[in-house]
């Protein structure tokens, strides 16, 4: 199930309306544009469009789970080919497949990631990338957005801001035991809304 969002030339079909426009306000507190987008955990693919469609950027896209929704969003939006899509899930073992749950929204977000070897029956086992893995074949990107339903608490990301701008960060605070000081890994930037940041 999902909902059309018609907004600033865009049409895409999302599950929930509030994500897009919730996501909007820390991309339009970006002052300048960017020329490519890291977007992991990339759903429906709403921080790739509307870079693509603003200021014409190149998006690597990174989500786990079917990208038919994502692909054809931007495939609407005359955008197809902006977009590098990799279907795999950032983790810290590379070539290991995750036992992944989709929960909540119609089953688009929350997934919950699970060392494969604890459990024999899961939704879905996605192949794995580490984030310095992803930084080298995504290459540098101005705008790093994460949105990893809490992965980000384990994982550590440094690599992918190395070269960013910006970084735009979800941080989910349910089902994980955080070892990674987030801010820590973001001192080289300064807080501009509650989940955009920007290099100092």
């Amino acid at each position: 199930m999902s909902a059309e969002v018609h907004d600033r030339g865009l049409q895409l079909a999302i599950c929930e309306p509030y994500i897009y426009h919730e996501l909007v306000v820390h991309l339009d507190a970006i002052p300048r544009p960017v020329t490519k987008v890291l977007d992991l955990g990339a759903n429906a693919g709403v921080a790739g469009l509307y870079c693509a469609h603003k200021w014409g950027s190149e998006v690597v896209a990174v989500e786990p789970f079917d990208p038919a929704r994502l692909v054809s969003n931007f495939t609407r939006n005359n955008l197809e080919g902006k977009l590098t899509l990799l279907q795999l899930a950032v983790w810290s073992h590379p070539g290991e497949r995750l036992a992944m749950h989709r929960t909540g929204n119609d089953g688009m977000v929350g997934a919950v990631y699970e060392d494969v070897t604890q459990r024999t029956l899961c939704s879905y086992r996605p192949h794995t990338i580490t984030p310095a893995q992803l930084a080298t074949i995504a290459g540098p990107c101005d705008l790093v957005k994460i949105d990893i339903e809490g992965a980000e608490h384990v994982l550590d990301l440094g690599a992918l801001y190395e070269n960013a701008q910006f970084v735009i960060l979800e941080q989910h605070t349910g089902g994980t035991n955080p070892t990674i000081d987030l801010e820590r890994g973001l001192s080289s930037f300064t807080r501009v809304t509650e989940q955009l940041w920007a290099r100092k």
